[in-house]
């Protein structure tokens, strides 16, 4: 179940204003519970750790969604956003989640995309990132993902009406850098490297 409310305000022909919030609850989620481990010993010693899956957890997220727009230029298009979200997970009695399951999405996130047409034809897109560190805590005692900013950066050369070029490169001020940690408690958490494509869009 979703409840939202928001408002739109104009600022004009060249700005807008958008403000939501939103109260989600969830329910009949995934659980994993472990049950005693024990040993087996064909065709060799084994340790075995018991899981069972079910659909005890419940949630809800709630927060507030802030974006604006402007055009301060015919050739410039700028756009900011800014988002609060906070969750909460336990079981349908009450009691904290099993190990492995938790909320685990950054509390704030700021995004600004300038969009420039520097000249015919050529277009700049750029998309600056600010995420705060994840606040869920680590069951083995490690640290969650830090706070990050992450800069992208895209160009754009329209040959006709059809044929669009594109290059860019993401994750531009960092070698690489974490944004989730794993889920189940076991898999070992990935980074987000910095990567560089080439692309050709024919529409027709």
């Amino acid at each position: 179940m979703a409840y939202e409310l928001g408002y739109r305000h104009s600022m004009g022909e060249k700005a807008w204003l958008d403000v939501a919030t939103f109260i989600n609850r969830y329910s009949n989620l995934r659980s994993q519970a472990p049950l005693l481990p024990y040993v087996t010993f064909s065709p060799g010693p084994t340790l075995v750790i018991p899981i069972i899956y079910g659909n005890d957890i419940v949630a809800k997220t709630h927060g507030v969604e802030i974006a604006a727009s402007a055009t301060p230029i015919h050739s410039l298009h700028l756009q900011l956003g800014y988002t609060l979200a906070n969750g909460h997970i336990s079981l349908k009695d009450g009691t904290l989640t099993p190990t492995g399951d938790g909320w685990s999405s950054p509390t704030n996130t700021v995004s600004f995309r300038p969009t420039w047409t520097f000249a015919r034809h050529w277009t700049l897109n750029s998309s600056l990132y600010s995420v705060s560190r994840l606040e869920r805590p680590k069951a083995d005692g490690t640290p969650s993902a830090k706070a990050f900013i992450r800069l992208d950066e895209h160009i754009s050369f329209n040959l006709f009406e059809s044929l669009k070029l594109t290059a860019g490169v993401n994750n531009l001020l960092q070698s690489r850098h974490p944004e989730f940690d794993p889920a189940d408690g076991y898999s070992v958490r990935s980074q987000i490297p910095r990567s560089a494509f080439i692309n050709a869009m024919w529409s027709f």
